[in-house]
């Protein structure tokens, strides 16, 4: 027997695998949150596994050594694959073989509501699809009592609606109603009447096919089922047609109890010679309403007729074997997580690129001046050109691949901002000479001994011409502020004229300035600290480049 079954272990685990994959290389978690999913999705797996294990062995259990399990392991592979499956419903719960199969359609008899659902269970472990369609027999010669009759038929009609619910199964059902009428006594064979809906034509009601097929039969015309027309014209056909739109409608037609209308694919009568009980629903219409004799059969059992007219007119579906669907359902799967990475590839490539952008916007909108943060926005930069270029030599990470890097062209904007970067001048220096030692108090004149001071500084400013020279004098706050301010300015004079006299820098190269004691360093309040107020200041500044 080749296997129909739907490979659930394997499309389980492929999901897993699937959603492990999605997790640890495509999705934007951090490391913490990658391993925590990828552990909720292992347990998950093999909780799924485990259910899926448990729950099979029982329905095995339960099912696998029933009449139909055996008869449907017992048709041949290539029927089971190829040809129409249809569950016939018998609403008078006779007992007849599980499966009979002609060759044209395998036919599996459901004695009771309660055996359908584990009746398409079977077909579809056995055959691996739904069956095609559901027919809904009645013979009215087995029952006594209507109300009996209707409580059956809504008994199956909720059988019928769970059957589609549960496994979202639309199937097309047909009514079949078995009757005494008068069409074996003229042929051998069992002849068929009624309506049989195509596949692109909508379902209808109980009572919208008991007329059609009235319609057809009052005028004479071609059955629907074009098979003998030994029932046309038939008045006892005529009046079964309106027994089933006067009896079975009111169970068959209503919406109570939460049951929508049946919506019917045919209604089909035949000549049955089935055993009856006396007294029945058909004999008491026909003596009742149609003032007809019943018919007398000759005792003995006979089977139901299939109603092999239905089959012509199944509505042709492609259907795939359970591997085949399982490898449908991973095709789709896989399809999804790759429009997912995809999604996140293009998201995570988008914002790598902005966050780039936005650095380099960050740098060029930077003065110059700002030298701090000038120099933490250059360093961002190089960041930036170090993470492209590893991923140009190691290679693009899932979650930016796919297609979707487009990063590696900001190499060469990053390159070019990078090398315009001018560092800033080093900071002056500055040399510090205690006025105490050039001049005499409230004096500018240069004393004798200053010169060892001055040839000191000198030195500094001869290693650096290309530095200019600013020098400024200081006084501490005793006396009058305005007569400190003009001995600060003549003593930075002093300074500079001894320089120039000193060396061959121009007096251009150096400046001046007077600041008083507008400038202190240290307080005023003690002789130790207006000594260090009291000074000559001489700051070496870097040129500024030409523009």
């Amino acid at each position: 027997m080749v296997s129909q079954r739907y490979p659930y272990r394997a499309v389980t685990v492929w999901a897993g695998y699937v959603l492990l994959a999605l997790c640890l290389f495509c999705l934007p978690l951090s490391a913490v949150g990658r391993w925590l999913a990828a552990a909720w999705i292992v347990c998950a797996v093999a909780s799924v596994l485990i259910w899926r294990g448990r729950y099979t062995r029982r329905t095995l259990a339960a099912e696998s050594d029933s009449p139909l399990a055996h008869a449907l392991t017992a048709l041949p592979d290539d029927l089971r694959a190829d040809t129409p499956v249809l569950l016939v419903c018998h609403v008078c719960g006779c007992a007849k073989p599980a499966v009979l199969h002609d060759g044209n359609a395998v036919w599996v008899d459901v004695a009771e509501p309660g055996l359908l659902l584990p009746a398409r269970r079977q077909i579809q472990r056995q055959c691996g699809r739904a069956p095609n369609a559901v027919v809904l027999s009645v013979a009215p010669e087995r029952y006594t009592d209507l109300a009996a009759l209707h409580g059956d038929l809504v008994s199956w009609r909720y059988a019928i609606a769970n059957l589609q619910h549960w496994f979202d199964l639309r199937v097309p059902v047909y009514l079949t109603v078995l009757a005494r009428l008068d069409a074996i006594a003229a042929h051998g064979a069992t002849t068929w009447h009624g309506v049989v809906l195509s596949g692109t034509d909508a379902a209808g009601d109980v009572r919208k096919l008991a007329r059609a097929a009235l319609a057809r039969l009052e005028a004479g015309l071609p059955t629907a089922t074009r098979l003998s027309s030994g029932l046309r014209g038939s008045v006892r056909a005529q009046a079964l047609l309106a027994w089933v739109a006067d009896a079975l409608a009111p169970a068959l037609d209503t919406t109570a109890n939460g049951l929508a209308v049946l919506r019917l694919q045919g209604l089909l009568l035949a000549d049955s010679a089935a055993a009856s009980l006396q007294s029945n629903l058909w004999q008491m219409w026909l003596q009742n309403q149609a003032s007809l004799a019943p018919m007398s059969r000759p005792g003995g059992r006979m089977p139901d007729p299939l109603p092999l007219p239905v089959v012509p007119h199944l509505p042709r579906h492609w259907r795939c074997s359970g591997s085949l669907s399982g490898l449908l359902h991973a095709g789709v799967m896989t399809g999804l997580a790759i429009a997912v990475a995809l999604f996140f590839s293009w998201r995570a490539n988008t914002e790598l690129i902005l966050r780039v952008g936005d650095d380099i916007v960050r740098y060029r909108q930077t003065p110059s001046v700002e030298i701090e943060l000038k120099r933490s926005t250059l360093d961002q930069l190089r960041a930036d050109r170090t993470l492209l270029k590893t991923y140009a030599r190691r290679g693009v990470p899932w979650r930016l691949g796919w297609g979707m890097y487009r990063a590696d062209r900001l190499v060469p904007l990053l390159e070019r901002e990078i090398s315009r970067y001018v560092p800033p001048p080093p900071p002056p220096t500055v040399l510090s000479l205690d006025s105490l030692s050039l001049f005499a108090s409230g004096s500018a004149v240069l004393k004798p001994d200053a010169n060892r001071a001055l040839i000191s500084a000198l030195s500094v400013i001869t290693a650096n011409p290309d530095k200019q020279v600013l020098i400024a004098g200081h006084t501490d706050q005793s006396g009058n502020a305005q007569l400190n301010q003009k001995l600060s300015e003549a003593r930075a004079v002093a300074v500079r004229d001894w320089f120039v006299s000193m060396s061959s820098l121009p007096s251009w190269h150096f400046a001046t300035q007077g600041y008083g004691d507008s400038r202190p360093v240290a307080s005023n309040e003690d002789a130790a600290g207006k000594a260090r107020n009291r000074r000559v200041d001489i700051t070496l500044v870097p040129a500024l480049p030409p523009h």
